[in-house]
């Protein structure tokens, strides 16, 4: 039994040894395929460890395999997503997916199935949780937001359950409840802290957010953008929102509504100060066109059909463009306005071959 004790955790440390390598040397031109190849490792060494965790009797063991799948799982969708902030959150997840199966490997390195070692483990677990619960029910003394005071009521809930199940000798659900009770108390903590932040600071958060707006209100006034009007349009409502969930004493989620707030009036900022940029670039190429229409060099015979119509295609799509950007339209606008300059840029090319 000892020499199979000792075959057990050779091959469980192989097994981390094989699939946890750093990819430090890996083409540092290519992050998204090293990323890849690192969740492509995380799932060879779920896969591999499976059978040696399944079918140890281990129940702690178990749910920690299933935690790490489950990060496993969230980690390809990061990823899936093809963002910056996707693939940094890929990373993260599975990485802590392997952590999970370390610790999985680790608990069945002794005798598999060993039910004091199981039992000692979700001792110290729950312990641990009820301590975080305690401190989270104890913040909300101070902040009694409803929704809070109703996940709080849940976790105890299960937190009772799971010392049930804990007696009973029923350890992997005893373990599922108490992870999800330390999710309900980190977000109770989470929250309650920046409630009691935001009741010293919304009223002077509400006040600049709102003499944010009320500058940007004068932006949009005078771009004539109706994107702008919609962004701004719905940062009032927003805003709107912030000072209602203040009045119901929900300050967390107040403050998240005046950034909402402040996010979208930025937007309508950014839409009409493009607007403006595309209104100073109309303003150059009408001069330039003027410029061209004028010169002296302009060439005459052959070359002079094709160097007007070259000129009325520029004017053509410079009136497309001013009607872009009365109506607000950043992207038509842009494109009026390149055509337009290709146009300028060829009959002055013209101009000059004949010149």
């Amino acid at each position: 039994m000892k020499r199979a004790t000792q075959t057990l955790i050779v091959i469980a440390f192989a097994i981390l040894g094989l699939t946890l390598s750093v990819t430090a040397q890996a083409d540092r031109n290519r992050p998204v395929e090293v990323l890849r190849a690192e969740i492509d490792r995380t799932d060879q060494l779920i896969e591999r460890a499976d059978p040696l965790i399944m079918g140890s009797g281990n129940q702690v063991a178990i749910t920690t395999l299933d935690r790490a799948r489950d990060l496993q799982s969230r980690a390809r969708e990061e990823f899936a997503k093809g963002t910056v902030a996707g693939y940094a959150s890929a990373r993260k997840l599975t990485m802590l997916a392997r952590e999970q199966v370390q610790v999985a490997l680790k608990l069945i390195g002794g005798t598999p199935g060993n039910v004091e070692q199981q039992d000692d483990f979700v001792l110290r677990k729950l312990e641990s949780v009820s301590s975080l619960l305690d401190r989270a029910l104890e913040s909300l003394a101070t902040q009694p937001d409803q929704n809070l005071v109703q996940i709080g009521d849940v976790a105890k809930n299960n937190l009772d359950r799971a010392w049930e199940f804990y007696r009973n000798k029923q350890y992997r659900p005893a373990v599922k409840l108490a992870e999800q009770v330390e999710k309900a108390a980190n977000k109770i903590l989470s929250e309650s802290e920046r409630g009691a932040m935001g009741l010293e600071d919304f009223d002077r958060v509400s006040g600049n957010v709102r003499q944010f707006m009320e500058q940007v209100r004068q932006e949009v006034a005078g771009c004539n953008s109706t994107t702008a009007t919609g962004y701004l349009t719905e940062a009032d409502q927003a805003y709107q929102l912030a000072l209602q969930l203040h009045e119901r004493q929900r300050t967390g989620a107040a403050m998240q509504a005046l950034q909402r707030a402040r996010e979208l009036a930025m937007k309508a900022g950014r839409e009409c100060r493009g607007l403006d940029r595309l209104q100073a670039r109309y303003d150059q190429l009408s001069a330039e066109l003027n410029r061209v229409r004028n010169s002296p060099d302009a060439p005459v015979g052959p070359s002079a059909d094709a160097f007007n119509q070259l000129l009325s295609q520029a004017q053509e799509q410079l009136a497309l463009a001013n009607r872009h950007i009365n109506d607000g339209d950043f992207q038509a606008a842009a494109v009026a306005l390149q055509a337009a300059q290709i146009a300028i840029r060829q009959a002055e090319a013209l101009m000059k071959q004949t010149g």
